[in-house]
């Protein structure tokens, strides 16, 4: 891949448009509800949440109560870093086109964070850098948060699973079940990681020097820092919301205006505390594990390549001392982000006509801080 280069018109036009409706006085964080239905829609949102719903059912095998789950050797910390190294390499392979265990895989991605760098301090806004005069995300992210909670409740309203089905899985209590989920939820983030990282567990014997060289590789990758990360976080929380609410109303309320969204996440919110006067309040079961253990994360772990996972015993450096984990994570997100707000990835294939890219990433190089 080539150059952050492409959309900076677009995404310059979305920020403009925001600040002019705030400029005009709008409130984002107002939709047309009460405010008594919007703490009900949000309490029994957080109470679903906390149960992993909605979801369907947890469906264990009743032999796994009697499988001997692998203990990791490595403590929570290590655990941390490795798999904030994988998940780097799939956002950078997934938002920036790069995989950042190829070889030459730092230039283009070194490439696309200097040109990130330098198009959004010249993306104008209202006459400034748009990096530096980014609309307050907050209220936005509010009325996405509500927009969410109603969703959450009226998913939950349409199932058809009973009580029954999240408390007794496979016929026994779920109290039965904790000691393997818990043990579960130790080797999931290792099981994860080793996937993210084309690390095959059916190969046991090479798992432990596959996944060293994977991680020899990530710990090398250096590219420069993201000039101001608190902007590109709050330019980030801005587009994630206004993409969630895009993703649950559609295109055509953001297109119409600030009113049009209040108005649709109103319409969404009474609804959602009409289904819950319906139904009722929502069910008190235990946590639903079905996204944690899955049939092909329990035969992952308790294979013998997650035994020889789960017996690395490695010193792993904390990811305070990797900064690249932080700078590329926040570069993908926010490309996913300008990708979904403005239907266009600005990742160039390669780099442009006329681009400066190379001037700007000899600049960056030159104040690069040393390797970790």
């Amino acid at each position: 891949m080539g150059c952050f280069c492409a959309t900076t018109t677009a995404l310059r036009d979305t920020l403009e448009r925001l600040s002019a409706e705030n400029a005009a006085g709008a409130q984002p964080g107002q939709s047309a509800v009460s405010g008594e239905q919007a703490a009900a829609v949000s309490s029994a949102a957080a109470h679903l949440a906390a149960r992993g719903l909605p979801t369907d059912p947890w469906q264990p095998a009743p032999a796994w109560l009697e499988t001997v789950v692998p203990t990791p050797r490595l403590d929570p910390n290590a655990v941390a870093t490795l798999c904030g190294l994988a998940s780097m390499r799939a956002e950078a392979q997934s938002q920036l086109g790069v995989d950042l265990l190829a070889a030459g895989a730092n230039v283009p991605v070194a490439r696309i964070v200097a040109t990130m760098n330098a198009r959004l301090a010249a993306t104008t806004n209202a006459g400034a850098p748009a990096i530096a005069n980014i609309p307050d995300p907050s209220a936005w992210q509010q009325l996405a948060d509500q927009n969410d909670a109603a969703d959450r409740v009226l998913r939950q309203a349409a199932s058809t699973a009973s009580a029954a089905d999240y408390t007794h899985p496979a016929g026994q209590p779920m109290a039965i079940w904790k000691p393997f989920l818990r043990q579960i939820r130790a080797m999931a983030p290792l099981v994860a990681a080793a996937s993210q990282l084309d690390v095959s567990l059916a190969d046991a014997q090479a798992v432990p020097a596959r996944l060293a060289a994977a991680v020899r590789a990530l710990r090398a990758v250096e590219v420069p820092p993201l000039e101001d990360p608190l902007a590109v976080s709050r330019l980030l929380g801005l587009l994630s919301a206004l993409d969630r609410l895009q993703q649950s109303l559609g295109p055509e309320p953001l297109r119409d205006g600030l009113g049009a969204v209040q108005q649709a996440v109103g319409r969404k919110v009474t609804d959602a505390a009409q289904a819950l006067a319906d139904t009722g309040p929502p069910p008190d079961v235990p946590y639903c594990p079905t996204a944690l253990a899955p049939p092909e994360v329990v035969a992952a772990a308790c294979s013998d390549g997650g035994r020889q996972l789960a017996d690395i015993a490695w010193r792993v450096p904390p990811t305070s001392t990797l900064p690249a984990i932080q700078t590329l994570s926040l570069a993908a997100a926010l490309v996913g982000a300008i990708t979904a707000t403005t239907a266009s990835s600005p990742i160039r294939s390669s780099p442009c006509a006329g681009c400066d890219a190379r001037q700007v990433l000899a600049a960056a190089s030159a104040g690069a801080p040393a390797a970790v």
